[in-house]
């Protein structure tokens, strides 16, 4: 009938960005309601969004409902740390930070999971952007030197990396008081040794 709402009818739903529920069937009151969800992007982007139906009087023409634009705001990560160079010990540790923000209006962007990865050493593995958009993790490095490659990661698919080194240790014997000693096996010589990292400087 003439102004009433029509139940059941399919509306077929495209977006050019993002993505969205492709079929909704019209309910009581007539409406058709689909759920559009964004896509990782470092850049805004503009979605168009179409709606059509099977035309009333022929089926297989379809008719164009409506469109609309949706905004979408890109997102960027960074990383810093605190340290570019750690001791290959095992225990020698930076914090990692990362940044959130929109792309364009640098808003900061709070409660954004983080996950975190690095090819040397450990780092703990995930944490939240604070109100600030803000998100820490802790490096460790390992037992052996090399350059460690410490990559931040949002929504599966937007990352940001940065670099550490980790430098070898060296063991310097520098002096023995006595320098000789009887093979009695009764007498001690004092030995002063140096941990040197790989510029040679003591650590």
């Amino acid at each position: 009938d003439q102004g009433q709402p029509r139940i059941g009818v399919p509306v077929f739903f495209s977006s050019t960005g993002g993505f969205i529920t492709p079929t909704v069937f019209t309910e009581n009151d007539g409406k058709a309601e689909a759920i559009l969800r964004s896509i990782a992007s470092r850049t805004d982007v503009e979605a168009l969004v179409t709606a059509t139906t099977p035309s009333a009087v022929n089926p297989s023409d379809m008719t164009v409902l409506g469109d609309a634009i949706v905004s979408v705001r890109g997102i960027s990560i960074s990383s810093t740390v605190e340290r570019t160079t750690l001791v290959a010990d095992g225990v020698d540790s930076t914090f990692v930070h990362a940044f959130v923000k929109e792309t364009t209006s640098q808003v900061t962007v709070p409660e954004v999971f983080v996950s975190y990865g690095t090819t040397l050493g450990t780092i703990s593995s995930s944490d939240s952007t604070d109100p600030t958009g803000q998100s820490d993790a802790t490096l460790f490095a390992g037992t052996g030197a090399g350059t460690a490659v410490v990559s931040a990661t949002i929504f599966g698919a937007l990352s940001d990396t940065v670099v550490v080194e980790f430098t070898a240790l060296t063991l310097r014997i520098v002096s023995a008081n006595p320098p000789n000693l009887p093979a009695d096996g009764a007498s001690v010589s004092e030995v002063t040794a140096l941990l040197l990292n790989a510029s040679n400087n003591p650590i």
